[in-house]
Formats: C-alpha cells, structure tokens, sequence
C-alpha cells in the first residue's frame, strides 16, 4: 500500500466585452496515505491503517465594471474534504471463521478483523473505519466606488459550514487478560496465568461494540461591511470602516444534537431518591422547547476598524490601526450520546470466578441499540459527557492595535520599527469540568474515596451509577448522576499580546537582496484545551486543575517564544552575461554565468514547559495536579547537549498531597530547546534558447547540522523527568534538482 497522490486542476476565462471578466475553476486532490502498513502481509496485521482523503473546490466569479468609477465582484464557492480511514489488509473479513456468533458478524458494519489486544504478548489485528466530510458553501459580492479623495468599498458574505461524518464503527473489539488462567482471580499470582491462554479458552475479559449513527452538523455565517480610503491630504490617508457579522450555533440536520445542559432542572432520577439531590439533564435540540443550535449566539457582532499612514517626508512614513476582529466558531460533529452506543462485554458477574462470556457469544443479551432523544433527562446516567455550553454568545473577539514607524536608508536599505498587540476576549475553550467535586469538601481526605451504599442502585442507575456501591466523592459531586460534565465551546477564555520589531529591509541592487527581522513578544491566556497541530515543541493541557477557580490557569501562552530573528538573503554572483565580469563570451557565461546563492536562517527562544505530576485528585473530577514549589530555580545551567539529562531541577518541586492542588503556575517561564537553523542554497541559471530555460539547484536544509532538541519530560515523579530524549529536526539533508521552463 505505497503512498500516493494525485491532483488534477481546470480553469477556464472569459471576457465579454470591455466590461465583463467572469471565471471559473475546479481542484481535485486524492491522496492514500498508509499509517500503519501490514507488515506481516495478513489480515491479522497488527495496527492496519489506511486514510484516503479526497478533496473537490469549485469556484466561479465575475467582475464588472460599471462604469468608470464602479466595479461589482461576486463569487460562488464550494469545497468539500472527505476523508476516511479503515483496515488495509483484512477488510470484509468475516468474523464468524474466529468463532464469533454468524449473527454478530452479519450486523457488524465495514466487518474487518478484530483488534485483539493482550496482557503479555504483542497485540495483533485491524479495527474500526470513520468517515468525515467537510463541505462549504459560500457566496459573496463587493462594490468598489471611487469618489474624489474617497475609495468606498461595501460588501456582502454568507458562508454554511458543514461536517458530516460517521463515529468509528466495525467489529468489536476483544481483549484478553491473565485472570481466568491463574491460580487466583482477583489477584496477580506469580508464575500462574497467560494472557494467550485465557484467548485459546476463548474467554475474553474486555472489549466493545459501537452501533453508530450518520450526524451532518453545520453552521450559518453572514456578514456586511462598509469602508474608506480618504486620502485627506498627499501625506494623509485614513481608512475606516465596520464589518456586521452573525455566525449561528451549531446545528444538526436532523437534530441529533445536545444543544446544551440544564444545571438547575431536577433530573427524572429525583422522583426515585428524595434524599439525594440530583439536577442537571442534557437538552436536546427540540425536544420540550429547547432549541435547535448550541449556545445563545449574539445577533449582531459588530466590528469597526480605523487606521492612517502618513509620509512625514520623502523617506519616512508613519502608520497604525486599530481594529476589532470576531473570531470564527470551531466544532467537529458530536457523536451525540442516545444517537450512537456503545456495549461493553460482561465478562464475569462473580469477580472473575467464572467467565460470563465467550468468543462464541460475547453479547448474550444483544448490543445495545440507539434510542435517539427518547430518555431525555435519563441520558448518560452513569457516563462522562461533553456537552455545548448553553450560555456561549460567539467564539470570542480580538481587539488588534499596530504602530510603526518606516525609513528609507542610504545604500537601498529600508528599516521599520514597530509595535503591535492584541487583547483577546470571551474565547472559545473546551475542557472545562463543572461536575468537579467544590474545594469545600477536600478537608473530608480519604473519606471521599471509601465506597458507600449507592442509592441509584435498582433506582435508575446505569454504568458506573448502576453499582450497590461508588465512592462517597461521586454522591457528592454537583451533578452525581454522571461521572464528569465537560463543558465544549465556552466563551471564556481571554488572553493579551504584544511585539515590538525591527525589521531591515534592502531590495535588489547589485545583485543583493535582504530581509532581516527580530521580534520581542509576550503572550499570555487563560485558554484551557489548547491544541496546534503540528507543532511538536507546544504543550498543551485539557481542562483545569481547579475548575472552581478558572484566573489561576492565567499564564503564559503555549506560544510564547519572546525572541525571534529571521534573515533571508540572495546574492547573485556579478559574473556572465549582463554582470560586470567573465560577460564576453558564451562560454564562459554558461561555466560562470546565472550564479545565485540563498540563505534563509531562524533563531528562536524555547516555549514555556508545563511541569505536572500524576493526578491523585482525578477521583473528584480534577482534570490535571500541579506540583508546589519550593523556591528552589527550576532552570538548570550550561549549554543545550550539557542539559539533555538534566534541563529541569528537580528540587524546585514538591508533589502536591491528594485533596489539595499545586501552586505554581500551569505554564512556566522555564523554556524547552531553542531553535537554530539554516538552510542554504546555490542556484545556477541557464538560458538554452530564447525560450527554453534550465535551473539547477542544490540545497542544503539544516546546514549547520544543528540538532533541535524535544521537549524535556515533564512529569515530576517520573525517573526521566528534566531528561531529553527526542530530536525534533532532520540532521542535514541535501538535495539536488533541475527544472526545465518552455
């Protein structure tokens, strides 16, 4: 299964008239990309993978002019990403030639073999297939009008946004531990048991099934703006103008969606346990007067902006804005609990004494099949869920402001200095546990672990709640019926940034071209559930650690990087033809002609380290535990290679006590590796004939050989913590390459 893509591109213009220009184009992408190859070359490969992505943009526009001072743009747009990820080698096994039930394997969707995990032995088998569709749709229209000193533009946006998918679904999975093959059930008993045995019994001691539902959630956007260049004097020019922006919530075309939760209605388990406070039920759309969209989208999101340039003289000119700038909401589709479930095999019901189920009948009673919004309140009893918020008005706004000052220099050179920020509020954030057990009850110490009689056993109780006994922290929790409530698309977190820079800037002369900057930022939020794909060196941290005090997850941004050079220069080489030397003959404007040589160079401080420890307060719905300081410095000295085993001091650290949480703060002004790097390169130019050319080039990425080093281990009682022990660069690599233009 070789990876392989190809793409394909189509374009047509036309002009009508003097007046009319219209065009339209279409891109296709398909791509197969193997994860995990079978290497065994059988359908019980371990880890079998293939994701096949396909990708379609369409796009049609036309510009008018009017009349001479008129011009009227409009486009159509759609795109759409599907992607789909299934078992390479064994798809369309049928599961009945391990012994599984006929009537399993025949309602088993996208059958493939099984992903068979064991206790002591490698793992073996294939698993699950998704679907995902991304899709848009867009329309949009801008009038520009010149009048005079001013140049007003004014436009129209509408765009929905789609993601339709199909959660993982395919043959259950099947786990196999010691504890029907040793010599006592409940404990580990040396020299006694085998995980293999237990398979060859046929006796699986774990797995599930999912029976899924198709889901297409999507979003509406509209938006209008207006906007002037006025061009007050030859040396002033002010531009001002508001953008009007609505963005709905999120929606599903059937309405298989939790719009939200209800923290204050008393859940229909109530009715069963009068002595036992039980609120809070998930919404779903439509259902009793809920809405159909997630949160409480605002109706109007308003957006001015201003800015000027000024030429103070022939060499200098100032400029600065200030702007507000609404951020768009982001969301993949909810595999929404009722629409999509999932059974678990039984696999003992007298503590591992005797199995309570076999490959040749895992699920005696059946799999459990959706039942759509019909349980109301009654849904995921017993579960963790993630819900939307119900409260969140937008995905935040960014206020944006910028100041810089230019120069023209002597010698062709350009220099701007220059300052910019920007203060972010009511962000989007996910993470957020609100069934978190409050602080008040952590004097309680041990006491919230020990199990107590559970009163919603035989009265309601599903999954972890359908047990005669649970800890006396889940009884205490705010919503106790669940395990923990996560909320998804909050909007409220915040964060700030500013820069200032100096930027050197010397446009092609005699054969020099250069591009210099350094930028010194600061960056800090509040954001929980931070991810960036891609970015190796980032940490991030889902949730917080005390979710009744969210100011104390303030500090530093995953991005912080406060010192940042970049360079880029090309120098062509002053001989051949039209250069000042080796220019009179051919041949030697073929052997010394058409030289170039390029460098592009990057030097950047490390990013804030998170230091954590393990969670002892996951028993009450604690997402994270930091450690307490000491006062001691957690930076240690010496250069990079002298730090990979020992880049953090241990002893600044102490671990927090259960029932209590760290001090210090989530992200650490203490910083991972920095980054150095160049990459080189020689071009060489021929000319053939009039109209054939030829380049040659050789590069050289990471020239310096330098290695960027990961991040240090983080974890403070882990026995590699403060040790490095990845490179998150190649070493050098060097590459040649010829290009032909006719």
């Amino acid at each position: 299964y070789p990876n392989r893509g190809d793409q394909y591109t189509f374009k047509g213009d036309q002009q009508f008239g003097n007046w009319l220009r219209a065009a339209a184009s279409y891109v296709h992408q398909k791509t197969g990309e193997t994860n995990s190859p079978p290497v065994f070359g059988n359908v019980a490969s371990p880890g079998q993978s293939l994701l096949f992505r396909r990708i379609d943009a369409t796009q049609a526009n036309a510009t008018a002019t009017l009349n001479p001072t008129t011009v009227l743009s409009v486009r159509w747009g759609f795109n759409r990403f599907f992607t789909t990820s299934y078992p390479t080698s064994s798809a369309g096994f049928n599961l009945a030639t391990l012994g599984l039930p006929q009537s399993l394997a025949a309602s088993t969707p996208n059958s493939a073999f099984p992903a068979v995990t064991m206790g002591d032995v490698a793992s073996f088998g294939g698993g699950t297939t998704t679907r995902d569709v991304y899709y848009s749709r867009s329309f949009n229209a801008t009038i520009s009008k010149f009048l005079g000193r001013h140049s007003v533009k004014a436009g129209f946006d509408f765009r929905t946004l789609h993601d339709a998918g199909t959660p993982a679904s395919g043959p259950t999975s099947l786990g196999f531990a010691d504890v029907f093959t040793r010599a006592t059930p409940q404990t580990s008993t040396a020299g006694t048991g085998a995980s293999l045995a237990t398979l060859l019994l046929g006796y699986p001691t774990s797995g599930s099934m999912n029976v899924v539902t198709k889901f297409n959630d999507f979003l509406r956007y509209y938006g209008g703006f207006v906007q002037d260049d006025f061009r007050i004097t030859s040396k002033l020019t002010l531009n001002f103008g508001i953008r009007f922006e609505h963005e709905s919530g999120i929606r599903e075309a059937g309405n298989k969606l939790i719009v939200g939760f209800n923290s204050t209605a008393a859940n229909p388990l109530q009715q069963n346990t009068p002595g036992l406070q039980i609120p809070g039920q998930v919404q779903y759309a439509g259902v009793n007067g809920n809405p159909v969209e997630t949160g409480n989208a605002l109706t109007v999101k308003p957006a001015p902006r201003v800015g000027f340039a000024y030429a103070a003289d022939g060499k200098t000119v100032v400029r600065g804005g200030y702007g507000i700038y609404w951020a768009p909401s982001f969301f993949s589709f909810q595999n929404t609990i009722g629409y999509s479930q999932t059974t678990s095999i039984i696999t003992s019901t007298d503590g591992n004494f005797h199995p309570a189920a076999s490959l040749s009948d895992p699920y005696p009673n059946g799999l459990l099949q959706p039942t759509g919004n019909t349980l109301a309140g009654l849904s995921g009893i017993g579960q963790a869920i993630t819900v939307f918020s119900p409260t969140s008005q937008s995905a935040g706004y960014v206020q944006e402001y910028s100041f810089e000052v230019q120069r023209q220099a002597p010698a062709g050179f350009v220099f701007t200095l220059g300052g910019l920020g920007s203060h972010s509020l009511h962000l989007n954030e996910s993470g957020l546990n609100i069934d978190q057990l409050n602080p008040s009850y952590l004097p309680l110490g041990s006491a919230l672990t020990q199990s107590v009689d559970n009163p919603l056993y035989n009265n309601g109780g599903t999954g972890t709640m359908g047990t005669a006994k649970v800890s006396r922290a889940q009884l205490l929790l705010p919503f106790p019926q669940y395990t923990s409530v996560t909320l998804n698309n909050s909007d409220t977190g915040s964060g700030y940034y500013y820069a200032w820079y100096l930027r050197a800037d010397r446009r092609f002369r005699n054969g020099l071209t250069l591009l210099a900057s350094y930028t010194w930022s600061r960056s800090a939020t509040d954001v929980l559930g931070v991810s960036t794909a891609g970015a190796a060196q980032i940490s991030s941290i889902s949730g917080a650690q005390n979710a009744y005090n969210k100011p104390a997850e303030w500090s530093l941004s995953t991005q912080d990087a406060p010192n940042r050079f970049t360079t880029a220069v090309t120098y062509e080489l002053p001989f051949g033809k039209g250069k000042p030397f080796l220019k009179s003959s051919r041949i030697l404007d073929l052997i010394a002609g058409g030289w170039s040589a390029n460098a592009v160079g990057i030097l950047q401080t490390g990013f804030p380290l998170s230091v954590t420890q393990p969670n002892n307060n996951s028993v009450f719905g604690a997402s994270y535990q930091l450690p307490n300081a000491t006062g001691v410095s957690p930076k240690t000295s010496g250069s990079a290679g002298d730090r990979i085993n020992g880049w953090l001091n241990a002893a600044a650290f102490s671990q927090a006590p259960q029932f209590t949480f760290g001090n210090i703060t989530r992200f650490l002004n203490v910083r991972g590796p920095a980054l150095f790097n160049w990459d080189v390169s020689v071009f060489k130019a021929f000319s053939i004939r009039e109209r054939i050319k030829a380049q040659f080039r050789a590069e050289a990425l990471n020239a310096t050989n330098t290695a960027y080093f990961g991040n240090p281990n983080t974890t403070l009682t882990n026995n590699q913590f403060g040790v490095i022990s990845s490179q998150i660069n190649n070493p050098r690599l060097i590459q040649l390459g010829a290009r032909v233009t006719f």
